[in-house]
């Protein structure tokens, strides 16, 4: 438990540097963009916006990847 507390504070602490936060906006312009794009099967679909949430949380950690989600969700319900 200690060890998941540490991997949330090492990465808010990383949420602090400018490089970050434009990285972030790039990756939430780029799934706003991949929204659109998605393969119609005939019972299903394939959609492209989840990308850039996973690839930020693989690369800024935990607390990126619960708060760029966070982000899209509030951005299309406003």
């Amino acid at each position: 438990m200690k060890k998941l507390a540490t991997l949330f504070t090492c990465s808010c602490q990383e949420l602090k540097q400018v490089r970050t936060i434009t990285v972030c906006a790039m990756l939430a312009a780029v799934g706003v963009a991949l929204g659109s794009v998605s393969i119609q099967m005939e019972n299903m679909r394939i959609g492209f916006a989840g990308i850039p949430a996973m690839l930020s949380g693989y690369l800024f950690g935990l607390w990126l990847a619960v708060f760029l989600p966070a982000c899209w969700i509030l951005s299309s319900i406003l």
